[in-house]
């Protein structure tokens, strides 16, 4: 594990310099950084799913980096589409509304938000289905159903939350700047939080407004998730993670380690972890654990570091 911290220690150090005084390089290094990424991850989620078992038995993941590829060239495929069809759709409002050059420059922006929002969410989905359908307990395949449509219609849930979200804090803010930090103390904690004045109230509410949305989506995507895998389509999972209870230990672990410099971010790893695996059941583990032949532990334990360098969470 130690390999791997090192060599991410080391990369963003040359990374650094490079960009100071030779951005060519660091540019090299970036392409090469993302030309390499789907290689890593591959491994790393091989090397913690055969390195994690239940009873005697061990899981595994038999999906191959040429496949992932795959999936990162189509998605690359599907923006590119959708700039072209963007720019399709504001040519034609430009020659049916020809004095209306706002409203051209209106429908390109808006299609080419909403067309690369949903290729987004169909990364997200075939992403779901390569690492669902591709890992194993013991010689079980595990199975993801997830259907298109509906994790469509969670990821519209959460950017309209985003966009509430985001007008609450504007208003609040501009509500705090004209209130002058004047506002009654009302006896409570944020009463007297908003009372010291706007520019506490304008530090303290993004960051957790920031970490309560995070584990807001974090909650509902590992709920969705993992209600819809199974094993060979008899023995499916089941998924209750609250949201709220979530979200209280997301704020909580965000303060805690702000407040020790992130000495306490192993600990809130380990706690974010353990409350997302005692959300989950599976019927008979028991004989299911019976029924299973074991599988060898894989190699990989420097792409694994790096991933965990990086803090990068497939919530798998």
């Amino acid at each position: 594990m130690l390999v791997g911290h090192v060599l991410v220690m080391v990369a963003l150090a040359v990374f650094a310099v490079c960009s100071l005084f030779a951005a060519p390089i660091a540019a090299l290094l970036t392409v090469v950084f993302w030309f390499a990424f789907p290689a890593l991850l591959v491994r790393s989620v091989r090397f913690n799913l055969s390195n994690t078992s239940i009873g005697n038995v061990r899981m595994g993941f038999s999906g191959s980096v040429g496949d992932y590829y795959i999936v990162l060239f189509k998605f690359l495929g599907m923006l590119i589409l959708c700039g072209v069809l963007a720019g399709l759709l504001g040519g034609l409002t430009g020659l049916v509304f020809a004095d209306a050059p706002m409203l051209k420059m209106l429908i390109t922006g808006l299609s080419l938000v909403v067309l690369e929002a949903g290729a987004i969410v169909y990364l997200i989905w075939k992403q779901a289905l390569f690492f669902g359908n591709n890992a194993q307990f013991g010689d079980m395949q595990f199975q993801s159903e997830l259907r298109f449509p509906i994790l469509l219609r969670k990821a519209a849930v959460w950017v309209a939350v985003c966009i509430g979200g985001t007008a609450a804090l504007v208003a609040a803010a501009i509500f705090a700047v004209i209130s002058g930090g004047g506002l009654p103390n009302l006896a409570t904690v944020a009463g007297r939080i908003v009372s010291a004045g706007p520019e506490l109230l304008l530090v303290i509410l993004p960051p957790l407004a920031f970490w309560a949305y995070k584990a807001f989506v974090q909650a509902s995507a590992h709920n969705l998730y993992w209600n819809h895998v199974n094993l060979n389509h008899r023995h499916p999972f089941k998924s209750a993670l609250p949201l709220g209870s979530f979200i209280g230990l997301s704020l909580i672990n965000g303060v805690l380690t702000l407040c020790t410099f992130g000495l306490y971010y192993p600990v809130a790893k380990v706690k974010i972890i353990s409350a997302k695996l005692e959300s989950l059941s599976l019927g008979d583990c028991d004989q299911l654990v019976a029924e299973f032949k074991p599988v060898e532990p894989s190699k990989g334990m420097v792409a694994d570091s790096i991933f965990d360098s990086l803090n990068i969470d497939l919530a798998l």
